[in-house]
């Protein structure tokens, strides 16, 4: 399978894995991670099956997946490229985030207020 790993930059190892049925291109940690008030301990990852190939595989994976660092789990995928994610920047104050897909489509969400209130984004 594919997916993500993340690994620590002091010891250099592998900490924690996000498996995937398809390759993930770019990963993002939500600066919120350091926040004292309202910490989440998210990444954000995207990617997908290459554009020559989705045609021919019926697969696409162009979904962002929202995780939880701390226990290495899905919370739940953001639709909207029609081709593999390549870029992804969280806003710096963590309420959303930017993404680029290969088809040349620049999106731009905003956490509604669930994402704050709701125990299981925590």
């Amino acid at each position: 399978k594919e997916g993500c790993k993340v690994w620590d930059p002091e010891t250099l190892e592998c900490t924690r894995t996000f498996k995937q049925e398809v390759q993930m291109n770019t990963v993002a940690i939500s600066p919120l991670v350091y926040d004292k008030k309202e910490p989440r301990y998210h990444i954000i990852m995207g990617g997908g099956v290459p554009s020559r190939e989705a045609a021919r595989t019926l697969m696409g994976g162009f979904e962002i997946h929202l995780c939880n660092l701390l226990v290495e789990e899905e919370l739940g995928t953001i639709s909207g490229h029609f081709g593999p994610v390549n870029s992804l920047a969280f806003f710096v104050d963590g309420r959303g985030f930017v993404s680029g897909g290969e088809e040349g489509t620049v999106r731009i969400f905003r956490f509604d207020k669930s994402y704050f209130e709701d125990e299981s984004f925590k």
